[in-house]
Formats: structure tokens, C-alpha cells, sequence
């Protein structure tokens, strides 16, 4: 049995200190207290220890030296499974507090040992470690590892690695060890970093043939989790079809060939979503009388959509709901059918919503005022203009909510809607969803002069949300500046809303035109209070707000012609908008009569053959110095000198 004393004079120094350094406590308090417990580890190697001081470590200690054991009475604990090394590591972080990591071998060796003796502040350092020294060839082996010892820092970490790195993993040699078990549930993730789905595909052929008498017969279990909708023409022709383990599954093999053909195919493996990583996050415009654009900031690109359905009439708004995209018609009625665009087969399907038994009941067919997705609903505001006084010509607006909810057949009415006083005397409201509420903000009010028989309108402050599911309506803070036909959106707690008409009183009296503000205000629905932000680069009305990867877009709406198809872009961190494209969407001539992108929403796309790319439209002008002039006119001049980057 080796002599114990090496360890003893490094516990030594360390009680010492360097010149000046205060130990802790229990190292001055144990300095100079006789050793009374032995630990004796691999090749007999001894090291000595004060009882006391291990009590307090772990649970394994605590219990063998208060118990009744044998190693208690003799005073030495048997531990040949740890190594020389392992054990004056972990005996210098019990006495100092610090732990010295400098290899991965010595990392799990320690790991080890705080799982064996109960000891779970032995892991955190070399824990750390093997996370900061993941890499490619040891990443699956980690992974493993931290399941075993049940280290959820490494296991979180070594799995988004592997997934961020996936294609290159699957080629190590440790990756070609993992059971079918394991292949099948990475392959299967629906996050796995790949370049084309054409690798899952080879992965497994590779896995395969890494020892292919014990494993060709697991190729149909792996091969279901290829999502061959995904998978490139070429590959399937070439690689696929031609592949003798394909060949076998005589139903799998037709359905492929169906499908290469521009056949319909009713089969699992093409029904399936494509990875995360294969997908584009996307705006998508809507322009012209039946065409639609996305744009993909990632590439700064823009691809034409198939043309919308001629079943929509007068296509006015876009939807992203459940990642598909709805089309729903300025001059829709209730039963005409309601199409959608599937963003991952790249294909418009049809199906029907019934006409609301309430306006059944009513015998009326109001039209849609707008249409927008409410957390997990589909919400439609109808309106229909009532009259107040024929004389006086004042009328009110009668708003109704009906929603749709997946999994239902019909539209339901939501209750109390209507009942919000101030919302049947305006209109040119900016409605924004947000969570369960929609806000309502803003809007236009007429009045008539009753001696002079003169209209005059001007715009409104308040604002107010309605909870959908409480079915009641709540007063918020006022805007910062009277404003009507504006536009905003919801992002993480926040409602920007932007442009829109600045209309005082007077405004039809002195004969002045309507010019769109370039001013923005952001809402925090937890302080409930308004802020200026920057201005728009252009004015802009009824325009359309879109986040993309948390990154805001304005585009769209009543603008001059000239500046029709710019796209702006807000940077929150730096509160500044700046102009990033252009749509590829021919302007309209009409300088503030029709927007020439009727709506915009965001959505994932999924990038093939399919969809062709097209030039963005620059026959347009950036905003010139006269422009500014004329927007500064334009704008309050209190809201302009009171941007504020407030978030």
C-alpha cells in the first residue's frame, strides 16, 4: 500500500495560501487538526482526510462515517474504483473550493465520481467544461454520457449541437455505433439541421451499411421518417427508385414514382411538414388582382405564389393561420368558399365555411370590415352602416365579431362585441390583434354643422381592447396623436401602430387634401402607456405592418405613386426605419386612391424548384428632400420632435 503523504503537502500549501490571500475558514480551522480517516483508491494509492470535513460533502460520506461501518470503526474508506488523479482533485475542491478542468477525460472522470458518491457540486465545473468542448467527433459519445449521469446542462447543450451540426455528425464513427432506436428518434426531429432532405435520406444508407447483415432489415422503420415531399427530384429519380431497399416496399416505390410524376399521393411519407431548418421565415404581399409575392429577408428575394383562386373575388386580405395562407375577398359573402395556400407543397385547397346563423336570422349579408387571426381563432368584423338621421344624413356603424375556431364547422358570434358605444360613431379604425383581445385605435368622426348643412370630420384618441374570451371591453391609454386610417401589429408586448391621417377640425371646410403622417407610436400593454418612435421614411395610410423574425415591415397602403412598392424596415434597437426593397408589383397610377399591396402577413415557407424568383420593381423613387419637406408639413410637429426610442 503506497504511503500517504504527497496529498498532505499539497492540502498544505493550500492552507498556506499565496502571500496575502484569506483562506476560508474550514481550512484554518482544520489546518493544524491530525487527519483521522484514510481513503484508499486505485493501486492502493492512500490519501488522508478529516472525517468532519467529508461529513459535510456528500450524502456517501455522511452516511458511512456516522453509521455503524466497518470503514467508520477503522477510520479507512475503500474507493479502488477512483483513480490517483480523480481523488486529489476532488479532495483539493473539498478543501479549497476550486476545481482545475483541463481535459475531457478528466472532466467525465469527475462526473463520474460525483454521480457515485452522491456528491452533485463535483459536477457543475467539469459539466461546464464539456459543454464549452463539444465538437463534432465527440458530440454523440457526450450526449450519451450526460443521459447516463443525468447532467441536463450537457444533455441540452450536446443535443442542440448536434442538431445545429447534424449532417456532419451522422458521418462519425460514433454516430454509426447508436442503436436503430437512436438513429430513428434524430432522424426524426422535426429541428435537425440539414442542408436538403435528400441527407436524411443518405444518412441512413450510411448507418446501414456500417454493418449491414444486422441492420438492412431496419431501413422501413428509418426510412418512414424521410419526408420525401421535400426530398429533390433528383434524388428521388436517381437515388430513391434505383435503391434496392426501396424496391422491396413495392407500395412505397409506386407512390414515389406517383409522385414524380404529378401524381396526387394519399400516403403518410408525403404528408409530412418539412424540418425547421428547410424552412424560410417570409413576408407575404398580396398585389394585383390575383397575385402574390414573398419576400425572404434571409436572401433578399422575392418569389411569385400561384395566382389566389378565381373563386376569391376581389382578393383584399391575407392570412397566416396554422402556416397555411387564407385568402379572404373584399366582396366575400358568407358562403363562398374559403381558400388556402399551403406554403410546403406550394398548392391552393378549398374548403367552406358556413354563413353565421345570426346573420341567417337577419336575413342581411353586412360586409367585412376586416379579418385577422386572434391568438388560435380566426376573427371577421362586420359592419353595416345604420342610419341615425335621413334628414341630417348621419348614420352609425353596427360591428359585429363572429369567429372561427380550428376544429369547428361554423362561425360563431362573440357576444358584447357590439355593445362598445364610441365604436358605432367612427370609422377608419385601425384594428390590431394581439393574444385574446383586439384593439381598436383610433379612428375618423363626422359631425354636420346643422346651420351651415357642412360635414366636417376629424380624427380620435382613444383606443380600447376587447378580451374575446371574457367577452368585455376595456379603455386603454390614448394615443399620443390623433390619428385615423392607421396601421400597426403585436409584437412582445408591444402594439406599433404607424401613418394614418393627422385630420383636425375644419379639415373639409379649408378644402385641404388628405396627406398620409409618417409618424409611429408603440403601446407596452404592461405599463399601458404610448411613446412616439421614429418616423416612416414615407407617409403612408391603411398600409399593411408585418414581423418577420422579430424584425417589423411596413409596406403597402395609400402612398404616393412613385414610392408605391417600397418596403420599410424598423430597427427597434436603433428606433430607425429604412427602406430594404421594393415589391415587384406594377404601381398604380392613382396618387392616394389604390394601394398597389392590398395586405401583407409573415409566414415559413419552404424553398424548392416550385417557386420562381422574381426582380423587385425598382421604378420607384426614394424619398427625396422635397418628399421630407413635404412629410414634415404633413406630420404633428409635436409628434415628430418627440420621437422617442423608448421599448
Amino acid at each position: 500500500m503506497g504511503e500517504a503523504s504527497h496529498l498532505n503537502d499539497d492540502v498544505q500549501s493550500a492552507y498556506d495560501g499565496d502571500e496575502g490571500t484569506e483562506q476560508p475558514n474550514i481550512i484554518r480551522d482544520w489546518a493544524e487538526q491530525p487527519y483521522d480517516v484514510t481513503l484508499v483508491v486505485k493501486h492502493g494509492e492512500q490519501f488522508k482526510a478529516h472525517g468532519n470535513i467529508l461529513r459535510g460533502t456528500c450524502c456517501f460520506f455522511e452516511k458511512i462515517l456516522d453509521g455503524n461501518w466497518k470503514e467508520n470503526q477503522d477510520g479507512v474508506i475503500r474507493l479502488e474504483v477512483l483513480s490517483e488523479e480523480i481523488m486529489e482533485a476532488m479532495l483539493r475542491f473539498i478543501y479549497t473550493g476550486t476545481l482545475h478542468v483541463n481535459d475531457v477525460e478528466r472532466a467525465m472522470g469527475l462526473i463520474e465520481t460525483a454521480d457515485y458518491l452522491l456528491f452533485p457540486k463535483l459536477k457543475d465545473v467539469p459539466e461546464h467544461f464539456l459543454e464549452q468542448n463539444l465538437s463534432t467527433s465527440n458530440c454523440v459519445l457526450l450526449n450519451q454520457f450526460a443521459g447516463k449521469y443525468r447532467c441536463e446542462k450537457l444533455l441540452a447543450t450536446s443535443r442542440k449541437f448536434i442538431q445545429s451540426n447534424f449532417t456532419s455528425v451522422a458521418n462519425t464513427g460514433d454516430f454509426s455505433e447508436l442503436s436503430v432506436d437512436e438513429v430513428e428518434e434524430w432522424i426524426s426531429s422535426d429541428v435537425i439541421n440539414i442542408s436538403a432532405e435528400d441527407d436524411v435520406f443518405r444518412i441512413i444508407l450510411r448507418w446501414i451499411d456500417y454493418a449491414q447483415e444486422e441492420r438492412k432489415e431496419k431501413f422501413p422503420s428509418l426510412f418512414r421518417h424521410v419526408r420525401l415531399a421535400f426530398v429533390s427530384l433528383s434524388c428521388l429519380l436517381n437515388e430513391v427508385v434505383t435503391n434496392d431497399y426501396v424496391k422491396k416496399d413495392e407500395l412505397s416505390l409506386n407512390n414515389i414514382l406517383e409522385w414524380t410524376n404529378g401524381s396526387p399521393v394519399c400516403c403518410e411519407l408525403f404528408r409530412q411538414s418539412p424540418r425547421k431548418s428547410l424552412q424560410e421565415d417570409a413576408l407575404v404581399a398580396l398585389g394585383g388582382e390575383k397575385t402574390a409575392w414573398c419576400f425572404v429577408p434571409s436572401k433578399n428575394e422575392w418569389f411569385q405564389l400561384p395566382d389566389i383562386p378565381s373563386s376569391v373575388d376581389n382578393p383584399k386580405w391575407l392570412l397566416s393561420f396554422q402556416n397555411s395562407l387564407i385568402a379572404v375577398g373584399l366582396n366575400s359573402t358568407w358562403l363562398e368558399e374559403f381558400p388556402y395556400y399551403d406554403p410546403f407543397v406550394n398548392e391552393w385547397t378549398t374548403s367552406f365555411l358556413p354563413t353565421p346563423q345570426a346573420l341567417l336570422e337577419q336575413g342581411i349579408e353586412p360586409e367585412i370590415a376586416t379579418v385577422m387571426v386572434v391568438g388560435e381563432d380566426i376573427c371577421a368584423i362586420v359592419e353595416d352602416i345604420l342610419p341615425i338621421d335621413d334628414d341630417q344624413g348621419q348614420y352609425s356603424y353596427q360591428r359585429t365579431l363572429f369567429k372561427y375556431s380550428p376544429g369547428s364547422e361554423w362561425w360563431t358570434m362573440v357576444p358584447s362585441f357590439h355593445l362598445e358605444p364610441n365604436l358605432k360613431a367612427k370609422y377608419e379604425v385601425c384594428f390590431v390583434a394581439s393574444d385574446k383581445c383586439i384593439y381598436v385605435i383610433g379612428g375618423t368622426k363626422v359631425l354636420t354643422d346643422d346651420d351651415e348643412e357642412e360635414e366636417d370630420e376629424y380624427s380620435l384618441q382613444d383606443a380600447a381592447r376587447f378580451h374575446i374570451t371574457e367577452n368585455k371591453w376595456e379603455r386603454i391609454a390614448c394615443i399620443q396623436r390623433a390619428r385615423s386610417s392607421a396601421f400597426g401589429i403585436a409584437v412582445d408586448q408591444k402594439i406599433f401602430i404607424a401613418g394614418g391621417y393627422l385630420l383636425d377640425s375644419g379639415i373639409f371646410a379649408s378644402g385641404l387634401e388628405r396627406i398620409p403622417s409618417r409618424t409611429c407610436e408603440m403601446y407596452d400593454i404592461l405599463t399601458n402607456q404610448w411613446h412616439f418612435i421614429a418616423n416612416l421614411t414615407i407617409p403612408r395610410a391603411n398600409a399593411s405592418m408585418v414581423c418577420v423574425s422579430g424584425t417589423l415591415y411596413v409596406l403597402g397602403g395609400l402612398v404616393k405613386s412613385q414610392n408605391a412598392t417600397i418596403v420599410e424596415c424598423y430597427n427597434r434597437e436603433k428606433n430607425e426605419w429604412t427602406q430594404v426593397t421594393a415589391a415587384p408589383t406594377e404601381v398604380s397610377p392613382c396618387i392616394y386612391k389604390e394601394p398597389s399591396i392590398t395586405s401583407a402577413c409573415s409566414m415559413s415557407i419552404f424553398l424548392n424548384g416550385d417557386l420562381h424568383s422574381v426582380l423587385p420593381n425598382m421604378d420607384v423613387l426614394m424619398v427625396s428632400e422635397v418628399e421630407e419637406l413635404e412629410a414634415s408639413m404633413s406630420d404633428d410637429s409635436r409628434s415628430i420632435s418627440s420621437a422617442s426610442s423608448s421599448m
